[in-house]
């Protein structure tokens, strides 16, 4: 009788083992999808703030360049000019920075200003986000630094005297608006040339 209920108890114990094993895979396999589903919560809560970011980006854009005067068809002059070689939102935020430092008069100027930074940073080997950003920061802060990693240069003196004399004032007449516009000037003639 022994052998009997030793080979009863063998029995159960192997089923409650094999019972045991087939709760351990459920409950991994459990684990593995929660963990994938967590990590899709984590995607599609990156994607909803992305998205926030460009609508938020875009509604900046439109209502700079309205203010600018540009037309509809500004931002696809802009997208042209890089070779679609930025992404649409630091396109955006680029022409953003553009038009708040104030360097521009025209959507056609900021476009060859990103045409020129595209050139400039493909033949110095430099991707054409951190060209766009040089020139535009270089030129928004009158920074010779900022675009001689462009190959630009410029002598910021000479410009104010050649802008002055150009509208009939002293270097010391001119506003900080027109030296600006002086150094624009100068360097984007210097770019093109």
């Amino acid at each position: 009788m022994p052998n009997f209920i030793i080979n009863v108890k063998e029995k159960g114990a192997k089923k409650a083992a094999g019972n045991i094993g087939t709760l351990t895979g459920s409950m991994k396999k459990m684990a593995a999808q929660a963990a994938i589903a967590a990590g899709g919560v984590e995607l599609f809560r990156k994607a909803i703030g992305r998205s926030a970011e460009v609508e938020g980006v875009r509604r900046g854009f439109d209502n700079l360049a309205n203010s600018a005067g540009f037309t509809t068809k500004a931002f696809d002059k802009f997208k042209k000019a890089t070779d679609g070689t930025i992404d649409n939102l630091t396109l955006m935020k680029q022409a953003n920075n553009a038009m708040l430092l104030g360097i521009t008069d025209s959507e056609d100027q900021m476009a060859d200003m990103f045409d020129v930074s595209q050139r400039l940073g493909q033949s110095l080997g430099i991707d054409t986000v951190q060209a766009v950003e040089s020139l535009v920061t270089g030129l928004g802060r009158q920074s010779k630094l900022m675009l001689d990693n462009l190959g630009i240069m410029v002598d910021t003196n000479k410009s104010y005297e050649d802008y002055a004399d150009s509208i009939g004032k002293s270097v010391s007449q001119l506003t900080d608006q027109e030296r600006k516009t002086a150094f624009v000037n100068a360097a984007m003639k210097e770019a093109n040339f």
